[in-house]
């Protein structure tokens, strides 16, 4: 089954969930005081990463000290984060970064980003995420009608996602659930959405119960992480067997640490056809956002030890890094940490 929730909804469901501190045994009440804290600490930083630039530019880069604005990666990521984080959007700051977003639209009705040369479904599956996230969609915003029109044309006669529409003979996982959730927000999205579930679902490993990034690769618990957020999005029940047991499969591949390992998805598009593109994963945020979603001591353990490492592994200024060997604070990297530690705050 599958019913749609406004993200506000959810998130006020979640609040409503939130313990009282002096309802708590001393030992959870102190983790909670980190998680806390952790929070604050997260958030504050994430506010001392904001740009003004002088032409007015307003938003956020992919890392501190980086002076230009970037869509996705920078932008729509302090956006969400600042979202669950229970900043107002009409806040005067929120809502300058959400008006210069917009305003980096193409006239293709696209998104890309800073260091993107075209109109990719990623980054406008994003975009419309985001700004659904803050009550906006295809009927009320002129923005997000013209989005989903391109995601649109990103789309296989199977339910696939390429990343442009000159690349339909090369849709990719990612591009998939990315287009799942942002079309699941928006009116008169079933059929479409339910071709893309279908297209998943023949996708996913029946062996592991996980996913990889692309037909014929093996299955991995972010790209598997990714589907289950997505599916969960949507509206499909996490009592769904298919889906609990891509959930299970992201459980099993927790290290002892309480980490996950983190991941690259690359790929060329006909666009540029000659420009590699690359993302990077932060597989333990992927993972708990995913299983936050799920109730059972099966799903709280392993996200208790995933919060824990997260916890452990936030640098003394608030953010959060991708590598170890790189001691760069990414914006992208510490809002997704702060997302998920919202939500198992929550819980």
């Amino acid at each position: 089954s599958r019913t749609r929730r406004h993200p506000a909804q959810v998130l006020l469901a979640r609040q409503e969930l939130t313990p009282r501190s002096h309802d708590l045994p001393s030992s959870q009440e102190d983790f909670i005081s980190k998680i806390d804290k952790s929070i604050e600490t997260g958030k504050s930083w994430l506010w001392g990463a904001y740009v003004r630039t002088e032409d007015g530019a307003t938003g956020w880069s992919h890392f501190l000290g980086d002076r230009e604005p970037t869509v996705w990666g920078g932008t729509l990521d302090g956006i969400r984060a600042m979202f669950y984080l229970g900043v107002p959007p009409l806040s005067t700051d929120l809502n300058n970064a959400i008006t210069w977003m917009k305003g980096q639209q193409r006239p293709d009705g696209g998104f890309g980003s800073r260091e993107m040369d075209y109109s990719s479904s990623e980054a406008t599956s994003w975009v419309i995420i985001t700004l659904a996230q803050v009550g906006l969609d295809s009927e009320n915003d002129q923005t997000v009608k013209s989005a989903v029109a391109y995601l649109l044309k990103c789309i296989d006669s199977d339910g696939g996602v390429a990343t442009t529409p000159l690349d339909l003979d090369q849709p990719r996982t990612f591009s998939t659930a990315l287009a799942l959730w942002a079309l699941s927000s928006q009116p008169g999205s079933t059929v479409i959405c339910n071709r893309i579930i279908d297209r998943l679902r023949s996708t996913q490993d029946t062996k592991s119960g996980g996913w990889s990034q692309r037909s014929g690769a093996q299955p991995n618990p972010i790209t598997t992480a990714q589907v289950v957020s997505a599916l969960v999005n949507s509206g499909l029940s996490t009592d769904t067997t298919w889906v609990r047991d891509a959930a299970k499969y992201i459980v099993g591949h927790q290290s002892e640490s309480g980490a996950w390992p983190n991941s690259h998805d690359e790929w060329f598009t006909k666009a540029t056809p000659r420009i590699p593109y690359r993302t990077s994963h932060f597989g333990t945020a992927w993972s708990l956002f995913a299983l936050s979603h799920f109730d059972g001591r099966e799903y709280r353990r392993p996200g208790v030890q995933g919060v824990r490492y997260l916890l452990a592994h936030q640098s003394s200024s608030g953010a959060w890094i991708y590598e170890d060997y790189d001691p760069t604070e990414q914006v992208w990297c510490t809002t997704q940490a702060l997302i998920v530690l919202s939500l198992w705050r929550s819980r």
